[in-house]
């Protein structure tokens, strides 16, 4: 389901027209707005039904899957969460 929701945000985003109006598509993957605000809301959904502690886990996955420098992980695990923290 957090997938779904993922993509669901993705979706949203065509609709509003502002997923088609970024020029940085070839922008690393993390760096991208509309990728932050889709993880944001799947990691919301996912602490709610799995818990922080998995949430924070997955999140860590990521970052590194996706070979984020160690000092730019934690900004970057902050940014993702920022909907976790203030829900």
């Amino acid at each position: 389901m957090r997938y779904v929701i993922h993509e669901l945000v993705h979706a949203i985003q065509h609709v509003k027209d502002y997923g088609e109006k970024q020029n940085d598509k070839k922008k690393d993957y993390l760096n991208r707005a509309d990728e932050i605000e889709a993880f944001q809301y799947q990691v919301k959904y996912d602490k709610k039904h799995r818990g922080k502690e998995k949430t924070e886990k997955y999140v860590d996955g990521l970052l590194d899957f996706h070979d984020l420098s160690a000092d730019k992980k934690e900004e970057k695990k902050e940014e993702i969460m920022r909907k976790v923290q203030t829900s």
